[in-house]
């Protein structure tokens, strides 16, 4: 009886050391997908804010060329020199033929002189491009970016005001008419004339925001949302009926960041993933934009944001996987183990004990998801399994008992030699290299391929063994 016993705990030590070794090897593989499936989220977050920002920029970018233009074109020169009713009727004209022609994101393109009146105003009104008569021309001396406008101290500065909604006759339009305001000044003989305003209609880029694969977020520099999670927290610093919340409230330490963002940025924290970057309509403007590492009233940031719950949903149908995975390896093996020693006798578990273990921890290695290479601490391969064979192109007689340096580049052999010594010196469960270095492997054809490798001893009795889980990471690199 105490004999038998005595092969029932040994039973019990070897399910147990077969579960840790299935725990470890699928731990491994939990966290490399789990860095690779986090990688992948946070790569489309990234590319997604960028093509909305280049979209951006590609916009605004015209918007300034037709500015440019406009400045230089004859017509108002004639009529700044000449006023009269013709050379007015012909400057009225130009504009309307630049906002049929231009972007038909144009609303508004005006001619303001120095005292904030409007001398000219051409409008596009439903697909129809309208001049505004005379008697229906405004002051606009009381508007903040006129005022700024005609503060700009040359003709080649640039103004670009906040993005607000649209004011005419001291009411907010309706509907809400979202607008950014891009202007020059207007010198003739050395001397200041007015200024050159173009209305730009910002609703398309607040629609594009909601209609991409995930909504994204528009605050201005004051930490308001023009394009928000809600639209009742929308236009809070215009409308009387919007409650006073602003995005840093409810994300202090992301805010903290995002004026620093000139490129495409993230913060991964308990709230979820931040994909962020701030829009520059004009990097030359004088007034029109916050200086590097200060904020702004006129500053633009998007956002992206995946909450964590959302992330948590998503790692934990990857972690539900694996733990399945671990609960059927442990249930196999026991189950296994408990038949093996009620059918067998004591004399034929006791012959047999050895060859089955082996047999049955060949099978987890064999059906494992990497490839698997386990060598003695000299390097002699005692073992593969099937996706080592397809991933160096070998078949199985040709590696067993052969050296490992069959699978490394010559170059890196020495290396690979003196890394071998000190891992059988101190050997742990971990990955093998530095991080930042780039591990290689070789295949029968002689082609090299990146690889990332897991290693973990193994006490065989006799001697220690070490475990290879081998991944492929040419398409990691490609990715990344």
């Amino acid at each position: 009886m105490p004999y038998r016993k005595k092969i029932a705990s040994k039973y019990l030590l070897i399910w147990i050391g077969l579960c840790v070794f299935v725990g470890i090897v699928l731990y491994l593989l939990y966290n490399s997908d789990y860095k690779i499936e986090l990688e992948s989220i946070q790569l489309s977050e990234r590319n997604m804010v960028q093509q909305h920002r280049d979209n951006v920029d590609y916009e605004f970018s015209r918007v300034l060329s037709d500015l440019g233009y406009l400045a230089s074109q004859t017509p108002l020169g004639q009529y700044l020199d000449y006023p009269n009713h013709q050379s007015l009727a012909r400057v009225n004209k130009a504009f309307a033929s630049i906002m049929r022609s231009g972007s038909t994101y144009y609303r508004q393109l005006r001619f303001i002189d120095m005292n904030g009146r409007e001398v000219v105003r051409v409008k596009n009104v439903d697909d129809n491009t309208i001049i505004v008569p005379p008697e229906r021309l405004q002051d606009k001396s009381g508007r903040y970016y006129v005022r700024d406008a005609l503060e700009l101290p040359t003709a080649t500065d640039i103004y670009v005001s906040p993005v607000d909604l649209n004011i005419e006759h001291g009411k907010v339009e309706i509907p809400y008419q979202p607008v950014i305001r891009f202007a020059v000044k207007i010198f003739r003989g050395g001397y200041p004339r007015g200024i050159l305003v173009i209305n730009y209609d910002v609703q398309h880029i607040l629609d594009s925001l909601q209609d991409s694969e995930r909504d994204l977020w528009l605050i201005n520099g004051e930490g308001f949302w023009l394009k928000g999670p809600e639209k009742r927290l929308e236009w809070g610093f215009m409308l009387a009926d919007k409650p006073d919340t602003r995005f840093r409230e409810y994300f202090p330490d992301v805010w903290r960041l995002l004026h620093k963002a000139e490129m495409v940025s993230q913060e991964h924290n308990a709230h979820g993933l931040f994909t962020y970057v701030s829009l520059n309509p004009s990097a030359s403007s004088s007034i029109g934009m916050a200086g590097r590492g200060t904020r702004d009233e006129r500053a633009l940031y998007m956002i992206s944001y995946i909450p964590q719950t959302q992330l948590d949903e998503v790692f934990s149908r990857l972690s539900s996987r694996y733990l399945i995975l671990f609960l059927s390896a442990v249930l196999i093996t026991g189950v296994s183990l408990h038949l093996l020693y009620k059918s067998s006798s004591i004399s034929e578990r006791t012959a047999s004990e050895a060859e089955h273990n082996k047999i049955k921890f060949q099978q987890l290695v064999e059906f494992a998801p990497d490839a698997m290479v386990i060598c003695k601490p000299d390097g002699t391969i005692v073992l593969i399994n099937r996706r080592a064979e397809e991933l160096f192109g070998y078949k199985r007689h040709e590696l067993l008992e052969k050296s490992i340096d069959m699978l490394i580049p010559e170059r890196v052999r020495a290396q690979h030699g003196e890394h071998v010594q000190s891992y059988v010196a101190s050997p742990t469960v971990r990955p093998m290299g530095s991080p930042d270095a780039e591990l290689l492997a070789l295949r029968k054809d002689g082609s090299e391929f990146p690889v990332s490798i897991s290693l973990s001893p193994i006490d065989s009795g006799a001697d220690m063994l070490v475990v290879s889980a081998i991944r492929d990471a040419s398409e990691d690199r490609s990715a990344g």
